[in-house]
């Protein structure tokens, strides 16, 4: 049995989505910045600007009301179990790449603004690319040196 496939309405005439989304998730707050959307818990204060300056100085104009306090009667216990917590102490785990190392990564795309990393866990290497959408510049290794090797050559 095949089953209808739903059309896909041409560019520009999804008006109704908005209005949609309000009715299905009305403990929301939804915004539209050009063509896209932000959606927050409703009443939570946000932000947006063209710069982080921008968004940094509306952050400090900002009034912080008091949080509420809720009584102990509008607390309910929490009945999960408590499972034993492990002290965080020793090295990162190994997947994770080593403070120094990201360190070094950062300090390079800082001078490089063309370039993008990033630490990828699953493989426990770095992966970095030219963000230019028409270039195919592009490495992985695990070793720090020969990513910024491979960005300083191709820069």
């Amino acid at each position: 049995m095949t089953r209808p496939v739903a059309a896909a309405l041409p560019p520009g005439t999804d008006t109704l989505t908005p209005r949609i989304f309000r009715a299905l998730y009305s403990t929301f707050d939804l915004h539209t910045i050009c063509s896209a959307y932000v959606a927050v818990p409703a009443g939570t204060p946000w932000f947006s600007g063209y710069s982080l300056g921008n968004i940094a100085q509306q952050i400090s104009q900002h009034e912080y009301p008091a949080p509420a306090q809720p009584g102990p009667e509008a607390t309910p216990p929490d009945r999960r179990p408590q499972l034993p917590r492990r002290p965080v102490t020793g090295p990162p785990p190994a997947n994770l790449p080593r403070p120094e190392d990201t360190a070094r990564i950062t300090g390079f795309l800082h001078q490089h603004p063309s370039w993008s990393a990033f630490w990828d866990k699953r493989d426990s290497l770095w992966r970095v690319t030219e963000d230019d959408p028409d270039s195919g510049l592009y490495a992985a290794s695990a070793d720090t040196g020969t990513v910024i090797r491979y960005m300083r050559v191709n820069s």
